[in-house]
């Protein structure tokens, strides 16, 4: 019986090789404890970060990716943004098929230049603005870039897909307000963190740094956290408030416990505020002049500066005016306060909202001035 099936056997085993057309004997012998290395092994690796859209394409999430080493970093970004999320619960930000001429870097900006057809792949409001989103983001990431240029066949256009501008550099930029967190992807980063994967989300501080570049901050920016606790105002769930200073401008990034307060339970960003009033910008078209000065004397009642001038000979800022110049009464003021020092020793500030009781004698002032020569927003820079 047992000699009859050897033959079978053998028969049927030759049958499976001839068929899978492999070989039994591997081409090359691996020595005794010598390490097995793969062709790919021996690249240096480099963590990048990806920004891809959520469920409901309402922004785009930071996702971190090993990547190999190559000459253009912002090519590779590129390339991997077009490769779609590893992140079950992210969509990707940039339709198949997409293609890119050239991306160079100059003088901080990178110039990204699609091909022709992507007027026909990025189509949509909502579609162009997180492909523009994922690009400016994933790019700002790296250090000597601050923007990017968008560019099709070498050639600046108002838009990609007929809403959004790109005729001047897009800049990384804080969206301030309510920010989207997808129930499915919560659930998903509290199971990950759960098993042992990913224990920043267990702490606030780390959230807001990793978590906040959704809303446009880095990491570099300066966290602080203000409060926290087991249930927030608003959220009726533990919550978390930290100050963070980007570009020199304080804001407030609010943080929920979305599965209840406690130690085991992720935190997730919520809201993004401002420590101060957005100044619109100067209408020049109306007859609006931004001025800088220094101030000599400060008439608190009349609310009536006088000023020194400075940078007079920049273009923009050539106006005939006298030397005390009146603020309206619901100007808006900004103060730079001076909180540390720099590895350099210079002074490092932050943007608040003021008062005109704030600005003092021997201060650098920059002023918006309407078309009748009044003040309506003042950037005050204190003596240090």
């Amino acid at each position: 019986m047992c000699k009859r099936s050897f033959p079978m056997i053998a028969t049927v085993l030759c049958v499976i090789w001839l068929i899978s057309g492999c070989e039994i004997l591997p081409t090359e012998v691996i020595k005794p404890g010598e390490p097995v290395v793969s062709p790919t092994s021996q690249k240096e690796l480099i963590n990048v970060t990806l920004y891809f859209s959520d469920d409901k394409a309402m922004g785009v999430v930071p996702e971190e990716r090993k990547v190999p080493k190559g000459e253009s970093l912002e090519k590779i970004i590129i390339q991997e943004l077009i490769k779609g999320p590893l992140d079950p619960t992210l969509k990707p930000s940039l339709p198949k098929g997409i293609d890119i001429r050239s991306i160079d870097t100059i003088g901080g900006i990178a110039y990204v230049n699609f091909t022709g057809d992507v007027k026909n792949r990025i189509v949509g409001a909502t579609a162009e603005m997180i492909a523009i989103d994922s690009i400016v983001f994933s790019l700002t990431e790296l250090p000597d870039v601050i923007g990017v240029q968008f560019l099709i066949e070498g050639k600046r256009e108002e838009t990609i897909g007929g809403h959004s501008s790109i005729l001047e550099p897009v800049y990384r930029r804080i969206k301030v307000g309510q920010i989207y967190n997808s129930e499915d992807r919560n659930r998903y980063n509290q199971w990950k963190a759960s098993q042992g994967k990913e224990q920043w989300r267990f702490d606030p501080i780390e959230v807001a740094k990793r978590d906040g570049r959704m809303a446009g901050f880095l990491p570099g920016d300066e966290f602080e956290l203000v409060s926290i606790k087991n249930k927030g105002t608003d959220s009726e769930t533990g919550e978390a408030i930290i100050d963070v200073v980007h570009n020199g401008k304080s804001y407030k990034i609010q943080l929920i416990q979305p599965f209840g307060p406690g130690e085991d339970k992720i935190w997730v960003v919520n809201n993004v505020t401002t420590n101060f009033t957005e100044i619109p910008p100067v209408r020049y078209e109306e007859g609006e002049r931004f001025i800088y000065g220094i101030v000599k004397e400060v008439d608190y009642v009349n609310r009536i500066l006088t000023i020194e001038r400075a940078y007079h000979f920049n273009p923009d800022s050539q106006v005939e005016i006298g030397v005390e110049i009146p603020v309206i009464q619901d100007a808006i003021i900004h103060i730079q306060k001076i909180i540390g020092k720099d590895e350099f020793g210079s002074y490092k500030r932050k943007e608040i909202d003021g008062e005109f009781i704030d600005i003092k004698a021997g201060a650098e002032v920059g002023m918006i001035l309407t078309k009748d020569k009044n003040v309506r927003a003042v950037i005050v820079t204190p003596r240090e």
